[in-house]
């Protein structure tokens, strides 16, 4: 099943592991922020060997390549009880063919699933753009969690219509986001330059935090400034994913 240690799923481990069913494997199948406190879990918890004081947790933990492995073990799970395994979501990247110093063509804006938030990426994005040297067109992603997405009204701006990320990807040169955006590691996997907005209402918890390509913004300033430059060098980000991820399309970890 897919873990992102809910508190339902906790309940549906309790009762499998009551009913005798076998082994339960749950897949990690995203990245991991340092702040996700459901994974990210004090290690009495995690290992606790009293049965009903312990966190309910699967018999293994599935994890998409050595990046979300370390950071498991770090955070106090035992190794035996993680299994590397083809990071499933992410397999497109290996397939991505990088471009030298490609030409910039526009800026892709990725919502927030919370709309304080996405308001807050807006805005500061909208007064950068007032300050750049030149006119840069922008299109506008929605979270998939949004049921109402906010496209800005503004001349230069377009809205994805129901185009794949990796699509919206390929037609932009520049992706922005806010904090929390798991959709940065994306964005550098198809060698594209990120720029996160901070915000002090937000805690910082990109999983491409640190990550070549990526680069974050204080300030309205500093996001033109960002903006600006990535514009003048207009050169492709350089990372190795399978430093990242597992990304072998014969998925010999799957069937093993």
């Amino acid at each position: 099943y897919l873990c992102e240690n809910q508190a339902w799923e906790m309940a549906l481990i309790r009762a499998w592991q009551m009913s005798q069913q076998g082994s339960l494997v749950g897949v990690i199948h995203s990245t991991i922020p340092f702040w996700n406190t459901r994974l990210l879990k004090d290690e009495r918890d995690l290992n606790s060997t009293d049965d009903f004081a312990g966190m309910p947790a699967p018999d293994t933990f599935a994890v998409n390549g050595v990046a979300m492995q370390k950071r498991l073990l770090n955070a106090g799970y035992a190794r035996n009880r993680l299994q590397q395994v083809e990071a499933l979501r992410y397999l497109y990247l290996s397939l991505v063919e990088p471009t030298p110093n490609p030409e910039f063509t526009s800026l892709l804006v990725l919502g927030e699933y919370s709309e304080v938030a996405e308001r807050h990426l807006i805005d500061t994005l909208v007064q950068a753009l007032n300050n750049l040297k030149s006119s840069t067109a922008v299109v506008f992603r929605a979270h998939p969690t949004r049921e109402q997405p906010i496209p800005p009204k503004l001349e230069l701006w377009t809205a994805s219509q129901q185009m794949s990320l990796h699509q919206d990807l390929t037609r932009c040169s520049l992706a922005i986001c806010g904090p929390s955006s798991s959709a940065a590691v994306d964005a550098i996997g198809m060698f594209r330059p990120v720029i996160i907005v901070d915000n002090a209402q937000t805690l910082a918890s990109s999983p491409a935090e640190g990550l070549p390509g990526c680069f974050s913004s204080h300030s309205v300033e500093g996001l033109a400034s960002e903006i600006d430059s990535v514009v003048a060098q207009s050169q492709r980000t350089n990372i190795d994913l399978g430093a990242f991820f597992d990304l072998d399309l014969n998925l010999p970890l799957w069937r093993d």
